[in-house]
């Protein structure tokens, strides 16, 4: 086989060839790889926050940098972003959270919410003041054990103050 040439090599040359590719594989992972973050969930969190304050294209887009909310400069650098996420109670299951709505994404103005939390502060929820507190009328079902649907009804109908959560 080998003086026909059927066979190039004995399988030595094969064995040198896997090894070198072995070797250049590690090589070109070492000089891709930036900062080691690309599969984890601070990146991905990091990478939608980003896309949905610059990306036109971007479905939500209209909701945040169409609405001018911008990143700080500090977290166009992941590593940066990562830094604060470990600083201020990243946790599995929080989800980044603006504390002012129309603010930038900026360390002051962001923290680690659960859903719940989130779900209160939306542009879109209804605050009631009653005796100085003012909460969503879903913390109000919560506190008083009144239905949502039974404030909503009773606020859209005028009702404010102790009106609002009357038995």
């Amino acid at each position: 086989c080998l003086t026909t040439k059927r066979t190039k090599s004995c399988g030595c040359s094969n064995k040198i060839k896997s090894e070198n590719a072995k070797k250049a594989a590690e090589k070109s992972a070492e000089v891709c790889t930036t900062h080691g973050l690309s599969n984890t969930r601070i990146y991905s969190i990091w990478k939608k926050m980003i896309r949905r304050t610059t990306n036109p294209k971007d479905t939500s887009y209209h909701h945040y940098g169409g609405r001018g909310i911008k990143d700080c400069a500090e977290w166009k650098e992941i590593e940066n972003f990562y830094k604060w996420c470990c600083e201020s109670g990243y946790k599995e299951g929080l989800e980044l959270d603006r504390i002012d709505v129309n603010g930038n994404y900026e360390p002051p103005n962001c923290r680690w919410a659960t859903r719940k939390q989130q779900c209160n502060n939306k542009r879109d929820n209804v605050r009631a003041e009653i005796n100085g507190e003012i909460h969503t009328l879903a913390e109000w079902s919560e506190i008083t054990g009144i239905t949502i649907k039974t404030l909503q009804y009773r606020y859209y109908r005028g009702d404010r103050g102790e009106r609002l959560i009357r038995k």
